[in-house]
């Protein structure tokens, strides 16, 4: 189909909540954040499509 930039997501952004008990229920298993890819929660309008 011509993609040449694509990223897999299979463990979701934020990732699962961890079991243990220390972490007291926060997100920091696996997923896109937490493998150290890039992570923000500013949203940049020039990388936004709008209809």
């Amino acid at each position: 189909m011509g993609y040449t930039n694509v990223y897999s997501v299979i463990d979701g952004f934020e990732s699962d909540k961890s079991k243990v008990l220390a972490d007291n229920g926060q997100r920091t298993v696996n997923g896109w954040k937490n493998n150290g890819l890039p992570w923000t929660y500013a949203l940049n309008e020039n990388k936004m499509h709008f209809e």
